[in-house]
């Protein structure tokens, strides 16, 4: 799957990477096969002898169903979708991920859609293990689903099962954000944790130069990283025999001292 005409975009799917609150998180970039630049730009590509070979039709493009750039944005708004014209143009690309932003572009905190499959587990392709995602195609009235990235059909399991109308979509299909948005969340189910959620750990790295000392920075700091520590553990209702302080010595933390 390449990315669409109009960039940047984010890449699907993305794993989930865990999170305490048993959180995973997907996002998807559009599923058309691939265009070239002129498909994006709409000017003609020059060929043998200066002519111009003809443009590449732009794909429609839902932006509902794009990841926002704030989580993902690749650095190239097109890709040839030739192998060939690929290979020739060298193209170099990166992709910036960032899945739990809250910066410019982004839905803000709680404004992704949460997915919980339920009984049905995550839904996702047996082959590649790509995530569901709105560019997956239903098949077999709607009892088995295409992947986008491998084109593998998996079978759709009882609990997830929904009925497709004459244009083979889900009936349910706007009630379901995997399936619309671009950017969503899924609960992971036991199969995902080793164990249980565990809090978060922190740990800081501080100067402790004499020019920080001197200064009155790495007392600062200390001072800082005391209170805010301490402010966590009363309104966690945890103790503060957690918190402890060491020095750094050849990659071996040493001096653990509680807090």
């Amino acid at each position: 799957m390449g990315p669409g005409p109009m960039g940047p975009m984010g890449a699907a799917p993305l794993h989930g990477h865990g999170t305490p609150s048993g959180v995973s998180h997907a996002h998807s970039l559009s599923g058309s096969s691939g265009l070239s630049a002129s498909a994006a730009t709409g000017t003609g590509v020059s060929g043998a002898g200066g002519i111009a070979s003809p443009t590449v039709p732009m794909a429609e493009v839902n932006p509902h169903h794009q990841c926002r750039p704030a989580y993902m944005s690749l650095s190239v708004g097109a890709i040839p979708a030739h192998k060939g014209l690929l290979a020739k143009a060298a193209l170099p690309f990166g992709l910036a991920v960032h899945p739990l932003s809250e910066g410019e572009g982004s839905l803000g905190p709680g404004g992704i859609p949460v997915v919980n499959f339920g009984a049905a587990g995550v839904i996702r392709c047996k082959r590649c293990r790509a995530y569901i995602n709105p560019f997956s195609s239903f098949v077999d009235g709607g009892r088995r689903w295409r992947c986008n990235l491998c084109a593998y059909v998996n079978d759709v399991p009882q609990a997830y099962f929904a009925p497709c109308d004459a244009a083979g979509q889900r009936v349910d299909r706007d009630s379901r954000p995997e399936l619309t948005c671009g950017s969503v969340e899924f609960v992971a189910t036991a199969e995902y944790m080793m164990r249980p959620p565990q809090p978060p750990v922190y740990m800081f790295v501080i100067d402790v130069s004499y020019g920080a000392v001197a200064s009155g920075v790495l007392q600062t700091a200390v001072d800082t990283i005391r209170g805010v520590s301490r402010a966590r553990a009363v309104s966690a209702g945890a103790w503060e025999s957690g918190v402890g302080w060491g020095r750094w010595l050849g990659g071996w933390l040493t001096g653990w001292l509680g807090g």
